[in-house]
């Protein structure tokens, strides 16, 4: 697969996805992703944004400032 932002070789490794909702900083680590070797774009596939997704629906509602997860644990 090539990258789309600088046409580098994309590899498929685990990362650490960040992402923040209007009141909570959600950190999820052990994610699968596609990531360039030249740039460090990361991409997910479908079942990646469902499950960071999922996540993100199951915390919006509890009152915490940050939510640090293992994506392992929700597989």
């Amino acid at each position: 697969m090539e990258c789309v932002y600088c046409g580098g070789n994309m590899k498929e490794t685990m990362t650490t996805h960040t992402s923040k909702t209007k009141d909570c900083v959600i950190v999820i680590k052990n994610i699968k992703c596609e990531k360039c070797s030249q740039c460090g774009e990361e991409t997910y596939g479908e079942n990646e944004v469902v499950l960071i997704t999922r996540i993100a629906k199951a915390v919006r509602d509890i009152p915490l400032e940050m939510v640090v997860t293992d994506a392992k644990n929700w597989v």
